[in-house]
C-alpha cells in the first residue's frame, strides 16, 4: 500500500548519507518516497532503469552504501530486491550525540 504523503528520511540520516555517502543520496531519498507505510520495498530488478533512472549495477552499489552505513537492510532474488529502511523508531538508541549511528 502507497502512502498518501511524502516523507522525508529523518534529518540525521540524511546528513549522514549527505556526509559519507553523498552518491547515494538521490537514491535514498527516493527510497523514502516510494517505500509502503510499512518503509519496504518490493522492486523487480528489471524495472529499476525505468524507475530510478540508473543502472542497475549503479542501483545496487548505492545500495550496499547504505547497508554500510545502517540506514537499510536488503535482500536480493533472482528478479527482486526487497528494501527495509530503518525508521526513526528502531534505532533511535543507536544514534550518537552528532547524529552518527554507532559501530
Amino acid at each position: 500500500m502507497k502512502k498518501n504523503t511524502y516523507e522525508y528520511p529523518p534529518y540525521i540520516y540524511l546528513t549522514q548519507v549527505a556526509e559519507h555517502c553523498p552518491k547515494a543520496v538521490s537514491t535514498y531519498l527516493l527510497l523514502w518516497r516510494n517505500a509502503d507505510q510499512e518503509k519496504k520495498l518490493h522492486l523487480y530488478k528489471k524495472d529499476i532503469r525505468n524507475e530510478y533512472l540508473i543502472e542497475l549495477n549503479d542501483f545496487k552499489k548505492d545500495l550496499l552504501k547504505l547497508v554500510k552505513e545502517m540506514l537499510i537492510s536488503i535482500d536480493e532474488t533472482k528478479n527482486m530486491l526487497h528494501i527495509e529502511l530503518v525508521s526513526w523508531d528502531e534505532d533511535e538508541s543507536e544514534i550518537d550525540s552528532r547524529g552518527y549511528a554507532l559501530c
